[in-house]
């Protein structure tokens, strides 16, 4: 074994694997690989017309617009970044970082 995969994406608990996906490594002694995905069919969605999305605390509904989504996905991808680059300096492995789009499943199988 090289290297631990651990996929990320715009879901709200995306970023709890990367500390265990960190030990890991670290106890196998290989990089750790960090992949954030941008939802293909989240894009998609947002480019339709009567697309919306409905707040969670105010139940008010927004515009979807592809630039917004895009800006959400760029927040995202540095965050986890950030997250990943930090975990893997605590246990002193090395890491990489890549974005991709698509569907998680078949990205990570790439």
């Amino acid at each position: 074994m090289r290297r631990i995969l651990v996929t990320l994406d715009s879901s709200g608990g995306s970023l709890d694997a990367i500390e265990g996906a960190a030990m890991m490594a670290a106890h196998l002694n290989v990089e750790l690989v960090g992949l954030f995905v941008e939802d293909s069919n989240l894009l998609r969605l947002a480019a339709l017309p009567c697309s919306a999305e409905v707040g969670f605390a105010s139940a008010r509904a927004r515009n979807l617009s592809p630039e917004t989504v895009e800006r959400t996905f760029q927040h995202l991808a540095d965050e986890a970044r950030r997250v990943l680059f930090s975990a893997a300096e605590r246990v002193g492995v090395k890491c990489a970082f890549d974005v991709t789009r698509g569907s998680v499943v078949g990205e990570a199988l790439k």
